[in-house]
């Protein structure tokens, strides 16, 4: 019988986390639902239950957890197995592909919960994802507001790709424009981090399917508009205003240029 497994798709939202893990679903390997949005306030702080629990037990001296010798990694670890379970008993594969784009901001708790686990991180062009969390019309605080939109794609960019370095056999960075733009080899670069044989289900999706927005979706086939495919190749950030323009590259340039987009 086969491990099950947990996998991450994850990075600031409106960079394809959601399209492009429905796009990894047509693999035969993986299966993918809803966001869970659990996991990141689950282990995001430290003085969190998760692992007050853990230290509350561990200063007796004569406890369980010192007479075995459990340290908090391994404590963990064994949490993780229940929630791989938790997750898996939703698919008929042996890896569910999770989907928060969150968990990418503590992508090193996720690899201590789940150690043979793969993130991919989801990186687009940061005036590209500004410009879709301006008009996607959602409550989110920064769809609203233009420098907390910056500043939202420099913090989880930043962490992710910060995180990517450190575990570089956990976390992969993948570029939505390649996605795009050069789908066949994007897609095997990834399949091959993943372990997985190559398919082209995964690249047939990925040309087939663009989305306005991947929010509330629980099923590969019910985005909910279709992408005029002749956008695809205009930049819309390209409309702002000069002080828009010099905002931007004030508050997020130097991580464009880290992560070879500036």
């Amino acid at each position: 019988m086969c491990k099950k497994k947990v996998y991450f798709v994850a990075g600031c939202p409106r960079s394809a986390t959601s399209a492009f893990s429905w796009a990894l679903s047509e693999h035969k390997d993986l299966q993918t639902s809803a966001e869970s949005n659990f996991i990141y306030y689950l282990l995001r702080d430290e003085d969190s239950s998760i692992y007050s629990a853990y230290d509350i037990a561990q200063k007796v001296d004569d406890g369980w957890f010192n007479q075995h010798n459990i340290e908090r990694s391994l404590y963990l670890k064994f949490i993780g197995k229940g929630i791989v379970d938790m997750l898996t008993t939703t698919c008929e594969t042996n890896v569910f592909v999770e989907q928060s784009p969150e968990n990418i901001l503590i992508a090193d708790k996720i690899i201590t919960m789940f150690p043979e686990t793969k993130i991919i991180h989801m990186i687009r062009d940061g005036r590209e994802v500004v410009n879709s969390m301006l008009k996607s019309g959602f409550s989110a605080p920064w769809s609203k507001d233009f420098k907390l939109a910056c500043e939202t794609w420099n913090h989880f960019v930043k962490k992710g790709y910060d995180f990517s370095q450190k575990y570089p056999d956990n976390i992969l960075n993948v570029y939505q424009k390649d996605l795009v733009y050069d789908t066949e080899n994007a897609v095997k670069k990834v399949v091959e981090f993943l372990d997985l044989d190559y398919e082209e289900n995964t690249v047939k999706y990925l040309q087939t399917k663009r989305v306005n927005s991947s929010y509330g979706n629980d099923e590969n086939n019910n985005f909910k508009t279709a992408k005029d495919p002749s956008m695809l190749k205009k930049p819309q950030w390209e409309k702002w205003s000069d002080s828009e323009k010099n905002k931007f590259d004030e508050i997020a340039g130097k991580t464009m240029k880290l992560v070879g987009l500036g």
